[in-house]
């Protein structure tokens, strides 16, 4: 019989089992759980795998917990998303294989009552390293076509996964396609451009040694986004695009008269 990690008894004395946590006691309560995740923080370097199945445990007692409170701050919430990017780091420390991991992840944000892994979607794929990313960009992607086209939310939700990792890979190609399957809207026009800055500085960002454009343009990150794109579902060029200033002064290669 294996020995039980005295940790875990720490994690159930904070979760104070049957014990009823009013709204106005949630942050302080919420602050004690925090203390001992901080514990467990400690010990990612030494011994990862140990960690990461302290999260895991940390975890599931949450979810044991959440009927237990009044979380209408959000902050208990907020603290079981944070344990599940914690268990992340400490999992691809430990070594664990990207697969592994990727559905673990799938199925707890598909099994998901008490709305902890609720667009968590952005910090997942932060905290995911390459390979772990990769993987899960496989599983998502795979969850995404086996929804039939008339079911909107459920293909909106995964989809919404799918913009998160393909940003987070900084993948302009599979965005732009997956953007256009589902409905361009605004918000990709904006993050082409982001990935398109991070992958490459814009042509018209450096210096210029010879005078000044007078023609009407787009600029900053407006100027990576394909016009193609832009002319979808009536979401126009005049929505992004800047004015141009008049030079403030003679070009540089002007001659006085």
């Amino acid at each position: 019989m294996s020995r039980r990690d005295p940790v875990e008894g720490e994690i159930e004395l904070a979760l104070s089992p049957e014990a009823y946590i009013r709204d106005r006691a949630c942050f302080s309560f919420v602050s004690s759980l925090e203390g001992v995740a901080e514990q467990i923080d400690r010990l990612q370097k030494a011994d990862p795998a140990r960690a990461a199945g302290l999260y895991e445990s940390f975890l599931a007692g949450c979810k044991e917990k959440a009927e237990e409170l009044d979380d209408s701050s959000g902050s208990f919430g907020q603290f079981a998303r944070d344990l599940i990017c914690r268990w992340i780091t400490a999992t691809q420390t430990s070594g664990a294989g990207p697969d592994d991991t990727a559905e673990t992840l799938l199925g707890w944000i598909s099994n998901d009552p008490y709305a902890f892994c609720y667009q968590i979607e952005k910090d997942v794929a932060k905290a995911l390293n390459k390979a772990g990313l990769a993987a899960f960009a496989r599983l998502i992607r795979a969850r995404f076509e086996a929804i039939p086209s008339a079911e909107r939310y459920d293909r909106g939700r995964w989809g919404d996964v799918l913009r998160a990792i393909y940003f987070a890979q900084r993948n302009p190609s599979a965005y732009e396609a997956l953007a256009e399957q589902i409905g361009l809207e605004p918000r990709d026009c904006l993050a082409l451009a982001t990935i398109s800055v991070a992958r490459k500085r814009p042509a018209d960002s450096g210096p210029r040694s010879r005078g000044y454009s007078r023609r009407p343009h787009r600029h900053g990150l407006t100027a990576r986004i394909p016009s193609r794109l832009l002319s979808i579902r009536g979401i126009g060029l005049s929505d992004y695009a800047v004015p141009s200033v008049e030079p403030l002064r003679a070009p540089l290669n002007a001659t006085s008269g």
